[in-house]
């Protein structure tokens, strides 16, 4: 073979989240010359679209397992781009013939999703677009270029008004949850207490993906009845630290003497430390699909120490799109330029959902 396939077809295609409904846009680049040298006579592009679920039931000791497999089709559309017979031909001083493709994908369609469940299966919601030589002399692998593009649905008119309301300042209600327990490290001995509290969380539930959502944790602790002199005060400044890698604001109250009884000597220290933060959700906005289906939970957890002393907070959460169907734009730009209005989110999609090497365009498979 006189050339590699990444040397004969070259795809031109902006590696950005879409939007269902939204029609991408790109162009190929044809080398001519080798496409004579490898008796290419049509080049063809193809935009595919599925679900697949797989499934391994549970089995009896002695039986066979049986992998269950199912794909459900979103798309299929196969357009030919160029064939020898089609006139078009490169300038006098190259050898390569570029060829524009436009594509509007379905406005319905299902955010990209990929989960693998281990011995259980996985599912996956993928998208991609496939570009083929092909003639009547090849009877080796036909030259091919893959790439996969990841896609969300578009928000609503009330999803986008949530997410600016968010990016401006939440000035809705707010909502609190709070749970409190017990501590003891050993089998023996007083306890302690420590209460942990989520608060000024908006209660703007779903929530848009790729948005900042605002709140405040609030951790108290008192310790086990003591007496003042006697008490360790020293584990009464061992507060909370801030977490590492994250936008924090932090506040650590000086620890109070908490008089007990009347008592101004017997007593119990209290220490308080509060976060002020964000969370963002980048993932894909929950779905429930033909075959498949996700949700996502919250979970706050608060390390103490001892066995089972962990104080957690959780709770259900629904994730939006946040993203409008953005416009083609039609002016004289080429067709490889075309980009989003505005920015675009990007989904935390496990590793086994993208290429190996994902900047690489020119992948071929």
């Amino acid at each position: 073979m006189a050339g590699t396939a990444s040397q004969l077809i070259t795809l031109h295609f902006q590696n950005v989240l879409r939007v269902a409904g939204e029609t991408i846009a790109g162009s190929v680049d044809l080398n001519m010359a080798l496409a004579q040298q490898e008796h290419i006579e049509e080049l063809r592009i193809k935009f595919v679209g599925a679900i697949t679920t797989t499934q391994i039931p549970t089995q009896h000791p002695g039986e066979l397992s049986i992998t269950q497999r199912e794909t459900v089709p979103l798309f299929h559309s196969d357009q030919v781009l160029w064939t020898q017979w089609s006139g078009a031909f490169p300038a006098a001083d190259s050898h390569v013939i570029s060829l524009g493709f436009r594509f509007q994908l379905p406005a319905n369609l299902p955010p990209s999703f990929d989960c693998d469940d281990g011995a259980d299966g996985g599912g996956a919601i993928s998208y991609s677009l496939e570009v083929e030589g092909d003639g009547p002399g090849i009877s080796r692998p036909k030259p091919r270029v893959y790439r996969d593009f990841s896609v969300v649905p578009a928000a609503s008119q009330n999803q986008l008004l949530a997410k600016e309301f968010l990016q401006q300042g939440w000035q809705g209600a707010w909502k609190s949850i709070k749970r409190d327990t017990q501590l003891r490290q050993g089998i023996w001995g007083e306890y302690s207490h420590a209460a942990v509290t989520v608060s000024r969380f908006p209660a703007c539930r779903p929530f848009p993906i790729a948005t900042s959502i605002p709140y405040k944790l609030h951790i108290v602790t008192e310790t086990k009845m003591s007496i003042r002199g006697v008490a360790d005060e020293a584990a009464a400044d061992n507060t909370v630290g801030p977490p590492h890698n994250r936008n924090v604001e932090v506040v650590v109250d000086e620890p109070e003497w908490v008089p007990k009884n009347g008592s101004k000597d017997r007593g119990l220290w209290r220490r308080s430390v509060h976060f002020n933060s964000t969370l963002d959700f980048p993932f894909a906005p929950t779905t429930s699909a033909e075959t498949l289906e996700w949700g996502y939970g919250l979970r706050f957890i608060v390390p103490f120490p001892g066995h089972g002393n962990d104080l957690k907070i959780e709770l259900p959460i629904h994730l939006d799109p946040s993203a409008s169907c953005p416009l083609l734009d039609t002016s004289s730009r080429t067709n490889t330029d075309v980009p989003l209005t505005g920015p675009s989110p990007r989904l935390d999609l496990p590793n086994s959902y993208r290429s190996e090497e994902e900047d690489d365009w020119d992948e071929i498979r």
